[in-house]
């Protein structure tokens, strides 16, 4: 048990609740029921993962744990590729001490990884550790399947167009022998999208090329899964995160059954010679918050963290290997002492998997934006609004209805929503019971000198069509909040994310 409510919140959950909506046919309310949210506490677990494994050992793991980690990816060359034959440290400091493997093959150390993630209740995605696409032998199906810790396996990060015909082959092959594994890939954002090998195509084209190349060709779960790294210099980077989320959903409602994930920065670095100057600004800790809530905003799933352990990029000439990080700072260092993120990413990963037994209950419907009323909107509105989503959705008979709601009344509980001193991001929701939720993130731009914090709050004024309480998840603290004349006001600062229900008592 993750979490556990508060008697006042458990017994107003059990009771029978009304709806916001009359039935006119025979004036009367239509009655509903919240669920016992506490019931799904073991159910409805979010995968939050990370890009960087920590090293196989029981110190090591309990720390990615108490970071409120529940899945991992083998990848990274300091924390995984780098203890096969291991005959050298890289580290930059000579005179600490640095652990030394010497694991004669890859399963090996997989299966260290599977028995440790077994012992901490850690789901484990083996992984080609590859951006080509990876191979995984009858032999290592035979070991990984002895462990219930094995989750599925990471076989490609960012492929080109290229790779995804391979994948193809790969996907079809792992559905037969392993239908019941998570076959996952990453794929590269827009803004990567150049290298992919597809001229003359839009981003949305290649998402969906391997939606039907891939994902339609496997039985198990189907995540669309993208990385996009927006904190760069000043901040959050508006227009193409949310366009990219735009071009996942669209893809996503034409290829029913998947779903997103998000692979999130956590990281500060010189991402590549010749753009050292791409990711300047210290991060702070609601950067990390802004880029999770909102993820949420737009339905995702699940979410990875890019990277808890530092990487290394092996390099050099004339015979000599050199280690190279881009990674400046992460969760944990080179030693694995902990660095600021660590604290970061443990608190916001907290806040999901206390909301995540609430969240999980809900499918994304829409999304909305609410422009502050007062003058500080982002400057960008427009441009936001028109990148997010760039397509005529009454034109596409695969889209059951419009992704974007330019009118938050147009929802079945919500009469009327303002926002002022800074923009609202609303993702609209629907449980199996018709009830609606709706998760809501203040998103601004930064301030135009250091230190680029967020600068505003908004406050939120919301009409219902009919409620009378209000049940309120800010930042994963949860309560019912009475309601007023149908009136709800609430304060967001900047990247918090809300997530509400109303109630018809």
């Amino acid at each position: 048990m993750k979490r556990i409510l508060s008697v006042l919140l458990l017994l107003c959950i059990f009771v029978t609740l009304c709806s916001c909506k009359t039935d006119l046919s025979n004036n009367t309310v239509k009655k509903t029921v919240l669920p016992d949210y506490d019931s799904f506490e073991d159910k409805n677990v979010m995968m939050i993962s990370s890009f960087g494994a920590p090293e196989p050992r029981d110190d090591e793991f309990q720390k990615y744990v108490d970071c409120n980690f529940t899945a991992m990816y083998l990848t990274q060359y300091n924390s995984y590729s780098h203890l096969l034959n291991t005959k050298e440290d890289y580290s930059y400091d000579k005179s600490k001490k640095v652990n030394k493997y010497n694991y004669p093959t890859q399963l090996d150390l997989d299966e260290d990884y599977l028995k440790l993630g077994k012992k901490f209740g850690i789901n484990i995605l083996p992984s080609c550790n590859s951006h080509l696409p990876g191979d995984i032998s009858a032999e290592k199906r035979a070991v990984y399947n002895k462990y219930s810790s094995y989750l599925g396996f990471l076989f490609c990060d960012e492929p080109f167009m290229k790779h995804i015909g391979n994948l193809t082959k790969r996907a079809e092959v792992f559905n037969s022998v392993s239908p019941d594994k998570l076959f996952y890939c990453n794929l590269n954002p827009n803004y990567g999208f150049g290298s992919v090998g597809m001229t003359g195509a839009a981003y949305w084209e290649y998402l969906d090329y391997f939606c039907t190349n891939v994902l339609d060709k496997i039985s198990s779960r189907k995540i669309l899964s993208v990385d996009n790294y927006p904190i760069r210099t000043a901040g959050l980077n508006g227009c193409d995160y949310l366009s990219n989320f735009g071009d996942m959903r669209y893809v996503a409602s034409k290829h029913k059954n998947t779903e997103l994930h998000m692979v999130l920065q956590s990281v500060t670095m010189d991402h590549e010679p010749g753009a050292e100057d791409l990711y300047t600004k210290k991060l702070t800790e609601q950067d990390m918050r802004i880029q999770v809530y909102t993820s949420l905003c737009f339905g995702v799933k699940s979410l990875s963290w890019f990277t808890y352990a530092p990487m290394y990029w092996m390099g050099g000439g004339d015979g000599e290997e050199v280690a190279y990080s881009p990674v400046l700072s992460s969760c944990i260092d080179f030693y694995n002492e902990k660095m600021p993120q660590y604290d970061w990413v443990q608190k916001v990963n907290g806040e999901v998997l206390s909301l995540d037994n609430v969240y999980l209950n809900f499918d994304w419907k829409n999304v909305s934006w609410l422009a502050a009323k007062d003058g500080k909107a982002n400057a960008d509105y427009e441009s936001v609004m028109k990148d997010m989503f760039m397509y005529d959705l009454n034109t596409d008979p695969d889209i059951e209805e419009p992704m974007l709601i330019k009118n938050i009344a147009k929802t079945k509980t919500l009469k009327s929503a303002e926002a002022t001193g800074s923009d609202v991001l609303v993702g609209v929701f629907e449980d199996k019971n018709k009830n609606e939720g709706f998760m809501l993130t203040a998103f601004s731009d930064y301030s135009t000198e250091a230190p680029y914090e967020y600068e505003n709050s908004a406050k939120v004024n919301i009409e219902f069509d009919d409620a009378d309480k209000v049940y309120v998840i800010v930042n994963g603290k949860k309560s019912i909040k009475n309601v007023k004349n149908n009136k709800l006001n609430l304060d967001i600062k900047v990247g918090d994310g809300v997530f509400i229900i109303p109630i018809k008592e």
